[in-house]
């Protein structure tokens, strides 16, 4: 058995023995309330977790011999909305840690959030297609630099691209732009037409109340990640931010992640707390190297210099899941009446990691290429530029930049047009632009 799927078992066993030992409705009814507790009480679950053992033995106790542990006063920021409360339609469900479509890695926390908010068009789907197929976290700076934000766009494209669900705090800058590409690469494909049951998931673990837009500014994201994949929050429906739980968010995000993925950061970034939460988890992390000195760059040369894997490129993160990482996918497919091996993009019978090789060996626009020609192609998919201009946009160097221009040329992908622009030829192009 796979250590992904010995986890998953491990966890599950944990949920089934809470409800068999004290019926499910009881225990239900428990992590509901400490849903509503925890929300305003900072550290509650920790807490009786270590009074009592573990998240299992909590839930096993009754109400009264609980409360004595929740702190007079903490909630005080409760003249917002309660943090419970029934979904507002079919589109919101309340997933308590003994329910069955309780994420299995989130029971590996020491404090497991005791519920979920969660909101998506197709939410049970997607709660599906997290426990069958891998995930990778791509958080880091609120600010990136413009490469920073095209590394962002190109992680979150190819890992959807290859079937992978992606994973972010859902933040300004890095988190959104990582969705933004997974976004643009599926497509509305799946949205309303297939209805698989193990879509991949597009993933957002929210520091406030699952109905609220934070940042507001990202509202548009929030609507589309509602309408293609799930936005998650263990703080109820609309709770308002506050600043302890973000931190407290970057948990969850990590235990979501099969790996997780830093794109720019600075020496106390928060996306470092999350590669923290990761490690202790057992999760591989990855850094995308930056301009030495810079200090978007100070964050993820912090983590290569203590043995973060090195990631320049999808490839690199699809090289860390090993075939054993989809193995649940291809149980759940194996088994009688279980999904059909529908394509996760364009027809073929082939999904995930057998999907991705056989994506490597076919498209020289992804695999094959060294990483300037993917950088350059994925930029030429916004836009015409020149030499001079990728070269700025990239931070490659001109040799660089002309060795990529060449072999692209060669392939037949470029036109040159007027004062030296460089273009796709017309049907060359394989996703839109963010």
């Amino acid at each position: 058995m796979s250590d992904r799927a010995q986890r998953q078992s491990g966890t599950a066993a944990g949920g089934a023995a809470a409800r068999a030992g004290g019926g499910a409705d009881k225990t239900r009814r428990l992590c509901l309330w400490l849903a509503e507790q925890s929300a305003c009480d900072r550290g509650l679950v920790g807490r009786l977790v270590k009074a009592h053992g573990s998240f299992a033995e909590v839930v096993a106790q009754p109400r009264s011999a609980l409360v004595g542990a929740v702190r007079v006063g903490a909630g005080a920021d409760r003249g917002a909305p309660p943090a419970s409360g029934e979904p507002a339609d079919g589109h919101e469900a309340v997933v308590a840690w003994c329910d069955d479509d309780y994420p299995p890695g989130l029971r590996e926390l020491f404090d497991p959030p005791p519920a979920l908010f969660v909101r998506g068009h197709r939410w049970r789907a997607m709660l599906r297609g997290i426990r069958l197929r891998p995930s990778v976290a791509i958080v880091g700076a609120r600010r990136p630099s413009p490469y920073g934000l095209e590394m962002a766009w190109l992680l979150g494209a190819g890992l959807a691209r290859a079937g992978v669900n992606v994973v972010s705090g859902m933040a300004l800058g890095i988190d959104a732009q990582a969705h933004v590409g997974a976004l643009a690469d599926l497509g509305q494909a799946d949205t309303d037409g297939e209805a698989r049951d193990e879509p991949v998931v597009l993933a957002g673990v929210l520091g406030a109340g699952v109905r609220l837009a934070v940042p507001r500014t990202n509202y548009e994201l929030f609507e589309a990640i509602a309408q293609r994949g799930l936005l998650l929050s263990e703080y109820g429906w609309q709770l308002p931010p506050a600043p302890w739980r973000f931190p407290a968010r970057n948990r969850l995000i990590a235990a979501l992640a099969d790996a997780v993925v830093i794109v720019e950061g600075g020496a106390t970034s928060g996306a470092l707390h999350t590669a923290a939460f990761a490690l202790d988890l057992g999760r591989d992390v990855l850094a995308v190297p930056g301009e030495a000195g810079r200090p978007l760059s100070a964050g993820p040369h912090r983590l290569l210099r203590d043995g973060a894997h090195l990631c320049e490129s999808p490839d690199d993160v699809l090289a860390l899941l090993p075939a054993s990482a989809w193995s649940a996918l291809t149980e759940a497919r194996a088994q009688p009446g279980g999904p059909s091996r529908t394509s996760d993009r364009d027809g073929g019978a082939e999904t995930g990691a057998a999907a991705h090789a056989a994506d490597q060996t076919t498209r020289g626009s992804s695999g094959a290429r060294s990483g300037p020609e993917r950088r350059v192609l994925a930029a030429l998919q916004r836009g015409q530029h020149t030499a001079d201009q990728l070269g700025r946009t990239l931070a490659l160097a001109p040799e660089a930049v002309s060795a990529a221009l060449t072999m692209l040329e060669i392939d037949g992908l470029l036109e040159v047009g007027f004062g030296g622009r460089y273009g796709l030829r017309r049907g060359a192009r394989r996703s839109p632009a963010p």
